[in-house]
């Protein structure tokens, strides 16, 4: 059964994998503490409630949904980049979910269920990831280190249960060819510190980064 195994190359994620793969772990890294700091942009407007029917209503509310909108105002210094804003109905098992701009139009259902949409480890898999490859590269870039063009990152998020509910586990199996452990090791460190997902993370859900 496909699971939330994501590989990821060149700040992109791609298709989840059907079959284990070995991807023959070398060492574990335990990322360090840092604090947390992101930044958003956007807000959802307000949906007006005399629209006269309830096939219009719902086309004006996914109009006025979609429109851009001003973001809220920043606090502390922080400077808003980007927010991103979705709809999702239906739930995990048979919903769909869409982005404000058309570029994410998914539908969702249960891993081994008899549905043909993705899931939400699927998703977080591939946006964590992603980012992480991306942080990857400007900590590469603040130690003057020239990165290959294959640097790519196989994540895996696990959907369990038990006594306390539902949890998650991760890990970001990354592969940084023509580079030593060392350094390798180094320019992990600084992407978990860098990075808003894995800052997210921390100390919420087991999390193992291993350089492959």
């Amino acid at each position: 059964m496909c699971g939330a195994r994501l590989h990821a190359e060149g700040g992109r994620a791609s298709r989840s994998f059907d079959h284990g793969v070995d991807l023959g772990f070398v060492d574990r890294w335990t990322p360090p503490v840092s604090v947390f700091a992101s930044a958003a942009n956007h807000r959802v407007a307000e949906t007006r409630s005399d629209v006269p029917t309830r096939r219009h209503a719902r086309h004006r509310e996914e109009q006025i949904v979609m429109e851009p909108a001003t973001a809220p105002a920043a606090s502390g210094g922080e400077k808003l980049l980007y927010m991103a804003r979705t709809r999702t109905t239906g739930g995990r098992e048979r919903g769909a979910a869409r982005s404000c701009d058309g570029r994410l139009d998914v539908k969702l259902s249960v891993p081994g269920g008899a549905g043909t949409g993705t899931n939400p480890e699927q998703l977080f898999a591939a946006g964590w990831s992603a980012c992480f490859e991306s942080a990857i590269g400007i900590a590469a870039l603040k130690k003057r280190i020239k990165l290959p063009a294959d640097v790519a990152i196989d994540a895996e998020v696990d959907l369990n249960t038990g006594g306390a509910g539902y949890f998650l586990r991760a890990r970001l199996n990354v592969s940084i060819p023509g580079v030593d452990r060392e350094t390798g090791k180094a320019l992990l460190g600084e992407a978990e510190r860098l990075c808003p997902y894995s800052k997210a993370t921390r100390g919420n859900i087991d999390v193992a980064i291993n350089l492959v």
